[in-house]
């Protein structure tokens, strides 16, 4: 890529982050996107009729905002929005879901409304946050689970946005988001210096098998 920016992944959109270009309206990055345009869906991959949204944050919104969290993070710019043009891409994460475009909120600023509206009506009790608890310790891994527990307790924790840290009784220090926002940055900085193909891995690997499997017939699972 041409003046050093960086290039991810986004469905099967490829985003280009340019240095030294404004972000979004949630933070003051100097990083503008560049979108590609997604390959078109495979016709009849959609069932029809209205998708069901048993929750109130729908799994696409979710992952839409794990991508943009953890863009902002290696970045080195937490918090920040992903420009328009950019989350227009996203909505490849909704129709891969039975989400139809039309159903994705138009713009960055409609998003944010619509994700706060429904972090508003999310329900946590007892019994959803042993749950949590026990899939946050990695009982369902056995005795192996064990080993980097605590750690991956920590990264879990730091992912999530309030008030899910509240809700499930996580502690949470101004100095450990200054600790994670720090080891992301840094991972950041060393997976910005890789080259893009090694850089994709292992999203490319799935994609380019994916595709091979379409031409030539076999099963995709």
């Amino acid at each position: 890529m041409d003046g050093g920016g960086e290039r991810v992944a986004v469905g099967e959109a490829l985003v280009e982050v340019a240095p030294g270009q404004p972000g979004g309206p949630a933070g003051s990055a100097d990083r503008e996107l560049r979108a590609g345009r997604a390959e078109q869906v495979e016709p009849g991959l959609h069932q029809p009729g209205p998708p069901v949204r048993p929750a109130p944050v729908p799994v696409e919104a979710a992952v839409d905002r794990a991508f943009e969290d953890t863009w902002g993070l290696l970045t080195g710019r937490p918090g920040t929005w992903l420009p328009d043009h950019v989350y227009r891409e996203c909505v490849v994460l909704g129709s891969t879901l039975q989400v139809r475009p039309e159903q994705w909120p138009a713009h960055r600023a409609a998003f944010e409304e619509y994700w706060t509206a429904g972090l508003a009506q999310v329900p946590i009790d007892d019994e959803m946050r042993c749950h949590f608890g026990r899939l946050l310790d990695r009982e369902y891994l056995g005795r192996p689970g064990r080993i980097g527990r605590e750690r991956s307790r920590w990264l879990t924790t730091g992912f999530l946005h309030e008030p899910f840290r509240s809700m499930l009784d996580l502690p949470w220090s101004d100095a450990d988001r200054r600790e994670f926002e720090s080891r992301l940055r840094r991972t950041g900085d060393r997976l910005f210096r890789l080259p893009p193909t090694l850089r994709r891995l292992p999203y490319n690997a799935f994609l380019a098998d994916l595709r091979l499997r379409r031409r030539i017939g076999r099963p995709l699972v």
